[in-house]
């Protein structure tokens, strides 16, 4: 949490107040400036209850050898009350139909599973009513928020967990995370202007690319690069299939590099880096058509080669 920024919890995310909580003590605990003061939850935002994490596992156990792998925290059956109109947002703590609401929800999934159920909708409402003074301070309304900061000319940095291969639309289906981690779900949950905003690629209209992890790949004598996906009669595919079934059935057509065989750890420039490697980098730009400006090289945040 950088001492220089306010952190905002926007409207698509599903929060989960407990977590939150932890989190601000472990932060405050290793000395971070000003914790409560510069972080803000959107009034919008569905909760996450220990309701949807019990309903989660269960899901998980009736797909048997099918499982999706989700965390079982409960974010996929967050989204399911979202979606399905039965969800409560952080504002609706504050309102007298929340217990009332919160039962409802408990009693459609207890109709479902029955006894498998292992879940106190009273001890639930027990936590809330102790979270709701303290949730108080920092709820905002996102709308408003993001208003002022483009008023105000403020800089921001997007951060959402996941990547394409897991949005709901886009991604492989069903094995996907509950919520769309495209560029389009940053500008929804967050009520960003998309004129504000550069485009460049497929779906997600990339400028620049964060490449991550390269050394990681410096032991591998060959480094395989998958191209194209070859379908059962050899057509080849050179997008992602939305169909899983026929993904199964693919053959991989991979490019093969040379390995470099050697420690990139560390590098800080491109010119430290194997020409191996720089040949590996230059594909994937010739492939994408972007251009790779970050390049991740270690664990620290400072080992990263930036290219204008």
């Amino acid at each position: 949490m950088n001492p220089n920024i306010d952190n905002l919890i926007g409207s698509g995310v599903v929060f989960n107040v407990e977590a939150f909580f932890k989190e601000l003590a472990q932060l405050e605990s290793k000395g971070v400036p000003r914790v409560h003061e510069r972080i803000h939850i959107s009034s919008r935002c569905h909760l996450n209850f220990a309701l949807h994490a019990a309903v989660d596992g269960l899901s998980e156990e009736e797909l048997g050898t099918s499982q999706i792998g989700t965390t079982r925290r409960g974010i996929g059956p967050a989204y399911s009350t979202k979606a399905a109109r039965d969800g409560l947002r952080v504002i609706d703590l504050y309102h007298e139909s929340f217990e009332q609401k919160l039962r409802l929800l408990a009693e459609g999934y207890r109709k479902r599973y029955g006894e498998l159920l292992k879940y106190s909708v009273e001890d639930e409402i027990q936590r809330f009513k102790a979270y709701k003074d303290q949730l108080r301070p920092y709820i905002v309304d996102a709308v408003e928020y993001m208003k002022v900061m483009r008023e105000n000319k403020r800089s921001v940095l997007v951060e959402s967990s996941q990547a394409l291969m897991l949005d709901l639309d886009f991604g492989s289906y069903p094995f996907v995370t509950a919520s769309h981690c495209s560029l389009g779900g940053c500008i929804q949950g967050l009520a960003l202007n998309p004129f504000s905003i550069k485009y460049s690629a497929a779906v997600n209209h990339y400028t620049s690319i964060n490449l991550t992890k390269l050394d990681v790949l410096d032991t591998f004598p060959t480094i395989q690069v998958g191209v194209a996906y070859i379908i059962p009669g050899g057509e080849k595919l050179t997008s992602f299939p939305a169909d899983l079934s026929l993904l199964d059935k693919c053959t991989v057509e991979y490019v093969d590099f040379q390995g470099w065989q050697s420690s990139t750890k560390g590098a800080r420039t491109w010119s430290h880096l194997p020409s191996q490697a720089q040949k590996y980098i230059e594909f994937i730009e010739s492939s994408v058509g972007i251009k790779v400006v970050y390049i991740g090289t270690g664990q620290d945040r400072e080992d990263m080669i930036f290219r204008e």
